[in-house]
């Protein structure tokens, strides 16, 4: 299983403290009632653990895979959970996940999902194999079952989740776009802010016995070398129906 938590021993206080913002869960429950759960990530890792898959077992070096919960460069001011790797394979998924509760147990939901990032992904830089802008794609999505990285008969390290590939969205995911900023800097490629959301598109899925469902978003990506993102706030919204 590859299943990357760099948020471990410095962040577990906040991790235990962290507050996420849960508009509706304490409002009476009727059809049609939408449950938010917002996390700003500048205060803390907020409990979103980090892996990677699509590469090969005992690559991670090669790959240069690393997260952690760190300040944004220059010149943004605030903090966020970073996500970069080397993609050798033009195929590398890094992704953050949590579980949700106080959700109705056995109900279905429509989920839209919000996220808001640093990117370093340029527009119209094309070379190689792809491009680091349109060429990788923010993705979230949501299931009961927890996503995990597992080994397949190839030795490559694949998801237990359907999350399609690329720019294709998969059963338990919605593509929300592609990292591209309006920075058309080939060179240096500086971060710039960036939100997406499949608001047009939701994910309908039923939650478990306990009203839980896990979430997750993540960058599917068909550029061959270096890219990285900063997710500084994430956002889930359940409607029943």
């Amino acid at each position: 299983m590859r299943q990357r938590n760099y948020l471990w021993l410095p962040l577990v206080p906040l991790l235990l403290s962290a507050c996420n913002t849960e508009v509706g869960v304490g409002e009476p429950e009727q059809p049609g009632t939408n449950l938010t759960y917002e996390y700003n990530l500048d205060t803390s890792a907020q409990g979103w653990v980090s892996g990677f898959a699509d590469f090969e077992q005992g690559q991670d070096t090669y790959y240069e895979l690393t997260s952690s919960w760190r300040a944004l460069p220059v010149p943004f001011t605030v903090r966020g959970i970073h996500m970069s790797g080397n993609n050798h394979s033009t195929d590398l998924w890094m992704y953050v996940k949590r579980k949700i509760d106080k959700l109705k147990p056995n109900q279905a939901y429509k989920l839209t999902f919000e996220a808001e990032f640093a990117s370093n992904g340029s527009a119209n830089c094309t070379g190689g194999t792809g491009s680091p802008g349109e060429s990788v794609f923010l993705k979230a999505g949501a299931s009961v079952q927890e996503p995990l990285a597992l080994v397949d008969a190839n030795k490559n390290w694949r998801m237990n989740w359907d999350k399609g590939n690329q720019e294709t969205s998969g059963r338990d995911t919605r593509v929300l776009g592609n990292v591209a900023t309006d920075s058309t800097d080939c060179v240096n490629r500086p971060y710039r802010n960036k939100l997406l959301s499949n608001s047009s598109n939701p994910l309908s899925l039923t939650t478990n016995g306990s009203g839980e469902l896990w979430v997750m978003f993540g960058t599917d990506s068909g550029y061959r070398g270096r890219s990285g993102i900063y997710y500084t706030r994430l956002k889930i919204t359940a409607k029943e129906g």
